[in-house]
Parts: C-alpha cells; structure tokens; sequence
C-alpha cells in the first residue's frame, strides 16, 4: 500500500516558527491543524461510501495519530458504533474489490464469493479535497499558531 504525502510550499518557514515555539507544542499545534484540516475529506469519503455501507460510512474518522510526530491517518476505524452496526472490517473490499473466494466448510462442499468490482471511495475523496485540504492545514496552522503566540505573550506580560 501506497501512501502520497503533502508537500506545503514554505514548509521551511512553517518548520522554523514551530521549532522556535519547542518540540512539544509544534506537534500539539500541528495536529489540532491536521484534524481540522481532515474534515473535508472525512466528509467526502463519508458521502461516497454511505450509499454502499452504512457501517463503513459512519466509521470514517481519524484513526491513527503518531506519538512521535504529527502524522494522522484517515480512514474507517473499529469501534463502537450507535444503532446496533458491525464493525467496518470489510472497507477494503469495498475500496479495492474482490474475485471469487472459495473455501471449503466442514461437508468438503466449496462456497464461493462472487466478484466485487472495487468501489473506491478513500482516494477519489482525497482526489477531490486534496487542494482544499492544504489550504485548510495552512488556515488552521497559522490561526492554531497566533492563539498560541498570544496566549504565551498574555502569559508573560502578567509576569
């Protein structure tokens, strides 16, 4: 599997006014920024896969966040859901597809699976909301970064 990762003009300005502002709160700063920026293509994704699965629909969320770094993952995730549905765990046959699936049951008869055509949801959703999610990070960055400049100039004017 294939990840493609976002480059942001000015990167290098961003990246020295957060490491000026210390290691601890640039990540915390950066993924508050990541999980707004996220809402577009969580919705996106949302609307694309719920007229096939519910269950998959309401499961889209953020599901990963590094501890190391300010790195999120989106996508459908395990967990309970309200109203009684299952758990997503089928998503990926729904994004890439299936052919015929045999198995044997006890009785030595073989069951098949007929063919799923792949139903993308997850990339033609990033597709579509990939400008507006680097517009997005760089809204909420320098918004996430002036309150914080500010709270830090209130704190120290009090001193």
């Amino acid at each position: 599997m294939s990840y493609e990762a976002i480059h942001i003009e000015g990167e290098n300005e961003v990246r020295k006014i957060l490491d000026d502002l210390g290691n601890r709160v640039d990540r915390r700063l950066a993924l508050k920024a990541l999980r707004k920026a996220a809402r577009p293509l969580i919705v996106s994704a949302r609307s694309k896969v719920m007229d096939y699965s519910r269950t998959v629909g309401k499961s889209i969320t953020i599901n990963y966040t590094s501890r190391d770094s300010a790195t999120i993952a989106v996508g459908p995730k395990k967990k309970m859901l309200k109203g009684g549905l299952r758990d997503p765990w089928f998503a990926h046959f729904i994004e890439f597809g299936v052919s015929g699936v045999g198995r044997f049951k006890g009785s030595g008869k073989k069951r098949y699976r007929a063919d799923q055509p792949a139903r993308p949801f997850m990339r033609p959703a990033y597709d579509e909301t990939r400008i507006k999610i680097v517009d997005e990070f760089g809204r909420n960055i320098v918004e996430v970064i002036n309150k914080h400049t500010q709270k830090v100039n209130a704190s120290r004017s009090n001193i």
